[in-house]
């Protein structure tokens, strides 16, 4: 895309906030003050700006009566409009404001579809051997900007959906780590009964807390409570000397004598690519000794199909995809040597 792009795009890019916002509120009422908040501020870090460009100008128009008609919502769209064109030279803005302004558009639109009940569709696969040409830091750029625009949820919310639509497959929750199924129900019922909760395998302690990472589905799972309380925020690695077992998850040493936790054999690919994940989206990297286990384990655990249908079920909710999970081959691209 060349620096600058005709005013055209964000005529479009606004209309598709407008009609976002008009079908979240309905034919025969006007859109509450929450549930505008709730589309807006679900945005990520990279839309920032023109979200809060477009709220500001919509918080200027309203009666403040707690609602917003679509005729506010005309209103600041207009207004909106007539400052970035006004921003322009010769009929033209810079075009990562465009991309903005777009990526906001685009994702209200899917968050109206959701507000009103329909459920997204599974989002398309990164191609294999996508990005030709990249690797290293300029690889894990595209990959960022790829897959890191994406609805967050708050963390209750999050959880729900770990326990039901990502993990409750087949009317069971699986505990990752000690390798215990438990039937699905509410998630008071699940954490405080069966004591079950969500492993960070990112943990927060280590840059996720306060972050949409923080609610990231793709490095959340179910574990038991006593196993994630275990593992805590230590790194993954191979146990030498064992400490505590639960299933065929361990906590010990390694053979450097630091200690450890090891999931079981066939989740260790999956923690590999999540963490992956986390490194590339967030800009989290992984210390060298654990990136080098979990280069082992990437390639002793391959992707199953199971992965992938995970992959596609956090899609339909997130909005976005793990791309390690689609294309393999990306780890040995991005990350450094054995």
């Amino acid at each position: 895309m060349s620096d600058t792009v005709s005013t055209k795009h964000v005529g479009v890019a606004l209309q598709h906030i407008r009609e976002a916002l008009a079908t979240a509120a309905g034919k025969d009422r006007a859109l509450t003050r929450d549930e505008a908040e709730r589309c807006l501020t679900s945005m990520v870090t990279t839309e920032r700006a023109a979200v809060d460009a477009f709220v500001g100008v919509l918080r200027q128009g309203t009666a403040g009566n707690g609602l917003i008609t679509t005729d506010e919502i005309d209103a600041a769209v207009a207004a909106l409009r007539s400052g970035v064109e006004a921003s322009g030279t010769s009929g033209s803005i810079p075009a990562e404001t465009v991309r903005q302004l777009s990526r906001m558009g685009d994702t209200l639109v899917r968050l109206a579809s959701r507000l009103s009940g329909e459920p997204s569709a599974v989002l398309p696969p990164l191609p294999k051997g996508a990005f030709p040409g990249l690797s290293g830091d300029a690889l894990l750029s595209a990959l960022r900007t790829w897959a890191a625009p994406h609805l967050q949820f708050d963390y209750g919310t999050a959880r729900d959906l770990l326990y039901g639509a990502v993990d409750g497959k087949g009317g069971v929750v699986h505990d990752v780590y000690g390798g215990r199924d438990v039937a699905v129900r509410p998630r008071k019922e699940l954490e405080e009964h069966e004591h079950i909760n969500a492993e960070h395998t990112r943990p927060r302690s280590t840059g996720v807390k306060g972050t949409p990472a923080n609610t990231d589905l793709h490095h959340l799972f179910p574990t038991d409570q006593e196993a994630n309380n275990r593992r805590g925020n230590l790194p993954f690695g191979e146990v030498v000397e064992e400490l505590w077992r639960q299933g065929d998850a361990r906590m010990g040493t390694d053979q450097s004598g630091a200690l450890v936790f090891e999931p079981p054999d066939e989740h260790k690919g999956n923690v590999a690519r999540a963490l992956f994940y986390v490194a590339a989206v967030y800009g989290l990297a992984l210390p060298p000794d654990e990136e080098r286990v979990l280069r082992g384990w990437h390639r002793l655990d391959p992707v199953s199909g199971q992965e992938r249908a995970r992959n596609d079920a956090i899609s339909t909710l997130q909005e976005n995809r793990n791309p390690f999970v689609d294309d393999p081959g990306l780890v040995d691209r991005v990350t450094k040597g054995s």
